[in-house]
Protein backbone atom coordinates (compact mmCIF):
# COMPACT_ATOMS: atom_id res chain seq x y z
CA UNK A 1 0.00 0.00 0.00
CA UNK A 2 2.72 2.54 1.34
CA UNK A 3 3.96 1.72 -2.64
CA UNK A 4 0.77 2.34 -4.23
CA UNK A 5 0.81 5.66 -2.43
CA UNK A 6 3.89 6.71 -3.12
CA UNK A 7 3.32 5.77 -7.25
CA UNK A 8 0.33 8.13 -6.80
CA UNK A 9 2.22 11.07 -5.25
CA UNK A 10 4.78 10.05 -7.59
CA UNK A 11 2.76 10.51 -10.90
CA UNK A 12 0.36 13.33 -9.73
CA UNK A 13 1.50 15.85 -12.30
CA UNK A 14 0.79 13.29 -15.07
CA UNK A 15 -2.71 12.26 -13.09
CA UNK A 16 -3.48 16.00 -13.08
CA UNK A 17 -2.30 16.76 -16.58
CA UNK A 18 -4.83 13.67 -18.02
CA UNK A 19 -7.80 15.48 -15.63
CA UNK A 20 -7.23 18.17 -17.76
CA UNK A 21 -7.12 16.90 -21.29
CA UNK A 22 -10.73 15.27 -20.24
CA UNK A 23 -11.76 18.75 -19.01
CA UNK A 24 -10.61 19.73 -22.10
CA UNK A 25 -12.32 17.34 -24.50
CA UNK A 26 -15.72 17.96 -22.56
CA UNK A 27 -15.42 21.75 -23.22
CA UNK A 28 -14.60 21.33 -27.15
CA UNK A 29 -17.77 18.89 -27.13
CA UNK A 30 -20.31 22.16 -25.52
CA UNK A 31 -18.36 24.72 -27.48
CA UNK A 32 -18.46 22.53 -31.44
CA UNK A 33 -21.59 20.68 -30.49
CA UNK A 34 -19.92 17.26 -30.62
CA UNK A 35 -21.85 14.06 -30.55
CA UNK A 36 -21.92 13.32 -26.57
CA UNK A 37 -21.47 9.36 -27.68
CA UNK A 38 -18.18 10.54 -29.49
CA UNK A 39 -16.94 12.22 -26.12
CA UNK A 40 -18.39 9.19 -24.01
CA UNK A 41 -16.08 6.62 -26.31
CA UNK A 42 -13.30 8.52 -25.94
CA UNK A 43 -13.56 8.99 -22.50
CA UNK A 44 -13.53 5.79 -21.83
CA UNK A 45 -11.05 4.48 -23.87
CA UNK A 46 -8.46 7.21 -22.89
CA UNK A 47 -9.21 5.82 -18.97
CA UNK A 48 -8.86 2.28 -20.35
CA UNK A 49 -5.55 2.57 -22.04
CA UNK A 50 -4.42 4.78 -19.05
CA UNK A 51 -5.29 2.42 -16.43
CA UNK A 52 -3.43 -0.56 -18.56
CA UNK A 53 -0.09 1.95 -19.01
CA UNK A 54 -0.47 3.05 -15.53
CA UNK A 55 -0.72 -0.74 -13.90
CA UNK A 56 2.65 -1.18 -16.17
CA UNK A 57 4.26 1.51 -14.89
CA UNK A 58 3.36 0.65 -11.09
CA UNK A 59 5.26 -2.54 -11.42
CA UNK A 60 8.23 -1.07 -13.10
CA UNK A 61 8.09 1.50 -10.35
CA UNK A 62 8.09 -0.68 -7.45
CA UNK A 63 10.48 -2.95 -9.17
CA UNK A 64 12.66 -0.15 -9.14
CA UNK A 65 11.74 0.61 -5.50
CA UNK A 66 12.93 -3.20 -4.93
CA UNK A 67 16.38 -2.10 -7.12
CA UNK A 68 17.22 0.44 -5.15
CA UNK A 69 16.46 -0.95 -1.36
CA UNK A 70 18.43 -4.20 -1.96
CA UNK A 71 20.89 -1.89 -4.33
CA UNK A 72 21.65 0.13 -0.92
CA UNK A 73 22.29 -2.52 1.43
CA UNK A 74 24.34 -4.95 -1.16
CA UNK A 75 25.94 -4.52 -3.80
CA UNK A 76 23.20 -5.20 -6.57
CA UNK A 77 23.47 -3.26 -9.68
CA UNK A 78 20.64 -0.84 -9.96
CA UNK A 79 19.20 -0.32 -13.52
CA UNK A 80 19.57 2.89 -15.44
CA UNK A 81 16.24 3.85 -17.32
CA UNK A 82 17.09 7.86 -18.10
CA UNK A 83 19.58 10.06 -17.29
CA UNK A 84 18.97 11.19 -14.40
CA UNK A 85 18.36 7.91 -12.96
CA UNK A 86 22.03 7.31 -14.12
CA UNK A 87 23.41 9.94 -12.50
CA UNK A 88 21.63 9.40 -9.04
CA UNK A 89 23.02 5.42 -9.71
CA UNK A 90 26.60 6.88 -10.14
CA UNK A 91 26.20 8.93 -6.73
CA UNK A 92 25.27 6.25 -4.92
CA UNK A 93 28.10 4.11 -6.48
CA UNK A 94 30.54 6.09 -5.93
CA UNK A 95 29.35 7.04 -2.11
CA UNK A 96 28.86 3.38 -1.68
CA UNK A 97 32.78 3.06 -2.72
CA UNK A 98 33.97 5.83 -0.69
CA UNK A 99 32.19 4.52 2.81
CA UNK A 100 33.90 1.06 1.99
CA UNK A 101 37.12 2.56 1.60
CA UNK A 102 36.75 4.50 4.69
CA UNK A 103 35.77 1.66 6.52
CA UNK A 104 38.45 -0.37 5.27
CA UNK A 105 41.21 2.18 6.07
CA UNK A 106 39.61 2.86 10.00
CA UNK A 107 39.19 -0.96 10.44
CA UNK A 108 43.36 -1.23 9.16
CA UNK A 109 44.21 1.86 11.54
CA UNK A 110 42.02 0.12 14.16
CA UNK A 111 44.04 -3.15 14.27
CA UNK A 112 47.83 -1.26 14.02
CA UNK A 113 46.35 0.28 17.18
CA UNK A 114 45.71 -3.48 18.90
CA UNK A 115 48.60 -5.00 17.74
CA UNK A 116 50.82 -1.95 19.29
CA UNK A 117 48.98 -1.95 22.40
CA UNK A 118 49.04 -6.05 22.67
CA UNK A 119 52.75 -6.03 22.14
CA UNK A 120 52.75 -3.16 24.23
CA UNK A 121 51.55 -4.62 27.12
CA UNK A 122 53.10 -8.37 26.47
CA UNK A 123 56.60 -6.43 26.42
CA UNK A 124 55.96 -4.43 29.94
CA UNK A 125 55.24 -7.47 31.62
CA UNK A 126 59.51 -8.47 31.19
CA UNK A 127 60.36 -5.09 33.47
CA UNK A 128 57.69 -5.62 35.87
CA UNK A 129 58.86 -9.11 36.51
CA UNK A 130 62.31 -7.50 36.76
CA UNK A 131 61.29 -5.17 39.31
CA UNK A 132 59.64 -7.73 41.18
CA UNK A 133 63.06 -10.00 41.61
CA UNK A 134 64.32 -6.95 42.29
CA UNK A 135 62.12 -5.72 44.99
CA UNK A 136 62.01 -8.59 47.09
CA UNK A 137 65.72 -9.07 47.45
CA UNK A 138 65.27 -5.12 49.45
CA UNK A 139 66.03 -6.20 52.97
CA UNK A 140 64.28 -2.92 54.09
CA UNK A 141 60.75 -4.34 54.97
CA UNK A 142 59.02 -1.05 54.83
CA UNK A 143 60.37 0.18 51.20
CA UNK A 144 60.27 -3.23 49.98
CA UNK A 145 56.26 -3.59 50.28
CA UNK A 146 56.03 0.41 49.10
CA UNK A 147 58.49 -0.91 46.28
CA UNK A 148 56.00 -4.26 45.62
CA UNK A 149 52.35 -2.08 45.49
CA UNK A 150 54.00 0.18 43.35
CA UNK A 151 54.48 -2.64 40.74
CA UNK A 152 51.20 -4.58 41.59
CA UNK A 153 49.02 -1.13 40.46
CA UNK A 154 51.49 -0.84 37.12
CA UNK A 155 51.06 -4.81 36.68
CA UNK A 156 47.23 -4.04 37.33
CA UNK A 157 46.90 -1.08 34.40
CA UNK A 158 48.79 -3.55 31.45
CA UNK A 159 46.03 -5.91 32.70
CA UNK A 160 43.81 -3.23 31.86
CA UNK A 161 44.97 -2.37 28.85
CA UNK A 162 45.12 -5.85 27.52
CA UNK A 163 41.60 -6.44 28.92
CA UNK A 164 40.38 -3.11 27.24
CA UNK A 165 41.83 -4.51 23.91
CA UNK A 166 40.78 -7.99 24.37
CA UNK A 167 37.33 -6.76 24.90
CA UNK A 168 37.18 -4.52 21.65
CA UNK A 169 38.45 -6.97 19.19
CA UNK A 170 37.11 -9.60 17.15
CA UNK A 171 39.09 -12.32 19.08
CA UNK A 172 38.77 -12.55 23.04
CA UNK A 173 39.96 -16.16 23.29
CA UNK A 174 37.39 -17.42 25.40
CA UNK A 175 37.91 -20.46 26.73
CA UNK A 176 35.77 -22.01 28.88
CA UNK A 177 36.13 -24.98 31.35
CA UNK A 178 35.63 -26.61 34.51
CA UNK A 179 37.73 -24.23 36.89
CA UNK A 180 37.72 -24.16 41.03
CA UNK A 181 36.13 -20.28 41.82
CA UNK A 182 38.75 -20.33 44.86
CA UNK A 183 41.58 -21.37 43.11
CA UNK A 184 41.36 -18.12 40.46
CA UNK A 185 40.15 -16.05 43.58
CA UNK A 186 43.59 -17.01 45.38
CA UNK A 187 45.67 -16.47 42.10
CA UNK A 188 44.61 -12.81 42.17
CA UNK A 189 44.82 -11.90 46.21
CA UNK A 190 48.30 -13.34 45.51
CA UNK A 191 49.08 -10.45 43.46
CA UNK A 192 47.53 -8.26 45.01
CA UNK A 193 49.16 -9.38 48.74
CA UNK A 194 52.06 -6.63 48.53
CA UNK A 195 49.68 -3.90 48.60
CA UNK A 196 47.28 -5.15 51.33
CA UNK A 197 50.17 -5.80 53.59
CA UNK A 198 51.59 -2.38 52.75
CA UNK A 199 48.07 -0.66 53.43
CA UNK A 200 47.77 -2.51 57.26
CA UNK A 201 44.82 -4.25 55.48
CA UNK A 202 43.40 -7.58 56.96
CA UNK A 203 41.71 -10.45 54.66
CA UNK A 204 38.81 -12.71 55.06
CA UNK A 205 38.61 -15.46 52.63
CA UNK A 206 35.84 -17.76 52.92
CA UNK A 207 35.62 -20.33 50.39
CA UNK A 208 35.38 -24.31 50.19
CA UNK A 209 36.07 -26.36 46.30
CA UNK A 210 33.58 -24.83 44.39
CA UNK A 211 34.04 -25.33 40.55
CA UNK A 212 32.02 -23.17 37.62
CA UNK A 213 32.46 -23.42 33.83
CA UNK A 214 34.39 -20.26 32.92
CA UNK A 215 37.35 -18.72 31.40
CA UNK A 216 39.56 -18.62 34.29
CA UNK A 217 42.03 -15.89 32.53
CA UNK A 218 38.33 -13.83 31.94
CA UNK A 219 37.13 -14.37 35.64
CA UNK A 220 40.16 -13.32 37.25
CA UNK A 221 40.70 -10.44 35.24
CA UNK A 222 37.43 -9.03 36.66
CA UNK A 223 37.95 -10.51 40.35
CA UNK A 224 41.69 -8.50 40.13
CA UNK A 225 39.92 -5.24 39.29
CA UNK A 226 37.66 -5.51 42.02
CA UNK A 227 39.96 -6.35 44.59
CA UNK A 228 42.50 -3.72 43.59
CA UNK A 229 39.53 -1.26 44.04
CA UNK A 230 38.63 -2.45 47.12
CA UNK A 231 42.40 -1.92 47.90
CA UNK A 232 42.81 1.48 46.62
CA UNK A 233 39.42 2.78 48.65
CA UNK A 234 40.02 1.15 51.84
CA UNK A 235 42.12 3.10 54.18
CA UNK A 236 42.06 0.57 57.63
CA UNK A 237 39.65 -2.27 58.55
CA UNK A 238 39.21 -5.64 56.68
CA UNK A 239 38.47 -6.98 53.05
CA UNK A 240 36.10 -9.94 52.89
CA UNK A 241 36.03 -12.46 50.49
CA UNK A 242 33.16 -14.90 49.74
CA UNK A 243 33.03 -17.44 47.42
CA UNK A 244 30.45 -20.32 45.64
CA UNK A 245 29.91 -21.87 42.82
CA UNK A 246 27.42 -19.35 41.34
CA UNK A 247 28.88 -16.03 42.99
CA UNK A 248 32.02 -13.85 44.12
CA UNK A 249 31.38 -11.48 46.61
CA UNK A 250 34.13 -8.99 47.87
CA UNK A 251 33.24 -6.48 50.40
CA UNK A 252 35.52 -3.88 51.95
CA UNK A 253 35.11 -1.16 55.05
CA UNK A 254 36.37 1.77 52.63
CA UNK A 255 34.96 5.25 51.68
CA UNK A 256 31.77 4.01 49.92
CA UNK A 257 30.44 5.08 46.77
CA UNK A 258 27.75 7.86 46.86
CA UNK A 259 23.97 6.76 46.06
CA UNK A 260 23.86 9.29 43.08
CA UNK A 261 27.39 7.43 41.87
CA UNK A 262 26.28 3.60 41.91
CA UNK A 263 23.88 4.07 38.54
CA UNK A 264 26.60 5.21 36.69
CA UNK A 265 29.73 3.09 38.16
CA UNK A 266 29.50 1.40 34.89
CA UNK A 267 29.86 4.22 32.59
CA UNK A 268 33.19 4.48 30.95
CA UNK A 269 35.37 7.18 31.95
CA UNK A 270 32.87 8.01 34.87
CA UNK A 271 34.74 8.67 37.86
CA UNK A 272 32.27 10.05 40.42
CA UNK A 273 33.19 11.33 44.22
CA UNK A 274 35.39 8.99 44.80
CA UNK A 275 37.18 9.51 41.45
CA UNK A 276 37.21 13.12 41.59
CA UNK A 277 39.17 13.24 44.88
CA UNK A 278 41.63 10.35 43.48
CA UNK A 279 43.30 12.01 40.26
CA UNK A 280 44.61 9.09 39.11
CA UNK A 281 41.58 7.12 38.83
CA UNK A 282 40.61 6.40 35.12
CA UNK A 283 36.64 5.66 35.86
CA UNK A 284 37.30 2.40 33.46
CA UNK A 285 37.98 -1.00 35.88
CA UNK A 286 34.04 -1.52 36.77
CA UNK A 287 33.65 -0.33 33.25
CA UNK A 288 35.33 -3.21 31.51
CA UNK A 289 34.22 -5.96 34.75
CA UNK A 290 30.93 -5.42 33.62
CA UNK A 291 31.57 -6.46 29.60
CA UNK A 292 33.89 -9.15 31.24
CA UNK A 293 31.00 -10.47 33.08
CA UNK A 294 28.68 -10.34 30.75
CA UNK A 295 30.88 -11.68 28.19
CA UNK A 296 31.34 -14.78 30.74
CA UNK A 297 27.22 -14.75 30.41
CA UNK A 298 27.59 -13.43 34.35
CA UNK A 299 26.03 -10.26 36.02
CA UNK A 300 27.48 -7.55 38.57
CA UNK A 301 25.75 -6.38 41.70
CA UNK A 302 27.62 -3.19 43.74
CA UNK A 303 26.11 -2.12 47.46
CA UNK A 304 27.48 0.60 48.60
CA UNK A 305 27.03 3.23 51.68
CA UNK A 306 29.28 6.08 51.74
CA UNK A 307 31.90 5.78 54.89
CA UNK A 308 30.50 2.52 55.83
CA UNK A 309 32.09 0.37 52.63
CA UNK A 310 31.10 -1.35 49.46
CA UNK A 311 30.23 -5.46 48.48
CA UNK A 312 30.38 -6.09 45.11
CA UNK A 313 29.00 -9.51 43.77
CA UNK A 314 30.29 -11.63 40.64
CA UNK A 315 27.52 -13.57 39.64
CA UNK A 316 29.37 -16.18 37.37
CA UNK A 317 25.62 -17.02 35.63
CA UNK A 318 23.03 -15.15 34.85
CA UNK A 319 20.47 -13.90 37.53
Amino acid sequence: MSDLLSYIRYRLPIAGAYAIFLVCAWVLRFLYDLPVSAVVHLTYLSVALCLICAAVDFMRYREKLREIRRGVGESADISEDNAIEAEYVRQIKDLRRELRDSGDRSAGRYNEMVDYYTIWAHQIKTPISALSLTAQNIDDDDLRESLMTQIVRIEDYADMVMGYIRLDSDSNDLVFAKQSVEDIVRQEVKKQRPAIVAKGLSLDFAGGEHETLTDSRWLGFAVGQVLSNSIKYTSKGKISIICDSDRIAIEDEGMGIAAEDLPRVYEKGYTGYNGRGDKKSTGIGLYLVKRTMEMLQGDIDIESEVGKGTKVTLYLTKR
